[in-house]
């Protein structure tokens, strides 16, 4: 090698970008929020997270996630 290169020392961590996953704290705030449901009522979520009942119901019984600000606030309703 010639006389220009130059070892380099990278720290991994600073260089890879971690994503959270979003489905997977979704899922683990599910039983939380069935529990607040049942104390509190679908209209307290419903109103709460900006959702109609309808679409909340789907969300909690597995089915399609909550965009995000809506997610954004039922996380915090279950924390």
């Amino acid at each position: 090698m010639g006389a220009d290169c130059r070892e380099v020392e990278l720290d991994l961590d600073a260089v890879l970008s971690q994503y959270p996953d979003e489905r997977a704290e979704w899922e683990r705030a599910i039983p939380a929020l069935r529990r607040l449901r049942d104390e509190r009522g679908w209209g307290f979520l419903a109103e709460a997270s900006g959702l109609s009942e309808r679409a909340l119901r789907y969300a909690l019984n597995g089915g399609k996630m909550p965009h995000a600000e809506a997610r954004r606030k039922l996380l915090h309703l279950a924390t």
